[in-house]
């Protein structure tokens, strides 16, 4: 049984947006590759950027597995890159916080300085200093259709496996915009 989204379409959708606002230098912050949605989300990312003709660069693009110093260390370095991308993709809304908290110490403007687009949209992207913008993966769905197939699959044990894509949806809040023009 598996319930999700489709990670890969939507990172590769949400790249696109920021694309699409003319950025051409979009970094990429995330968890480890290990976990399948992370993989996903990266690959998504990736898929865009080759898609737009534009270079992964492996120095913007970071996975943390956990918000420790290291961790915000290598935040403050990507954001201290001498050229440091003008948008963000992050997989997770609580990296998405991380960053907006050492954009913050750095004294980065959101979105005029560096545009913020997460993943989950979790309770605290709308109540950040700049609402974050983000895909919306549906949690509440997400959990109701794993627990109504446990519930199938309990009842009936023959039941065959299945899969269900729950749909992603986009949530503007304005944490993107044009890159600066320098």
């Amino acid at each position: 049984v598996c319930i999700d989204n489709d990670n890969l379409s939507a990172a590769r959708e949400a790249t696109d947006f920021l694309c699409s606002l003319g950025h051409r230098r979009i970094g990429y912050l995330g968890g480890s590759s290990t976990y399948f949605h992370c993989a996903d989300r990266k690959a998504g990312f990736q898929l865009s950027l080759i898609q737009h003709g534009l270079t992964i660069d492996p120095q913007i693009c970071l996975e943390i597995n956990n918000i420790t110093v290291e961790g915000t260390e290598r935040i403050q370095a990507l954001l201290s890159h001498p050229e440091r991308p003008t948008a963000i993709l992050t997989d997770d809304d609580i990296l998405a916080l991380a960053l907006e908290q050492q954009c913050i110490n750095l004294g980065l403007r959101i979105p005029e300085d560096i545009s913020i687009l997460s993943f989950n949209n979790s309770l605290y992207t709308s109540m950040t200093a700049t609402p974050l913008t983000c895909v919306d993966v549906n949690s509440f769905q997400l959990g109701f259709e794993a627990a109504s197939q446990i519930i199938n699959h309990v009842e009936n044990p023959n039941l065959m496996a299945t899969k269900i894509l729950v749909p992603h949806r986009f949530i503007d809040r304005g944490s993107c915009c044009p890159p600066k023009t320098k």
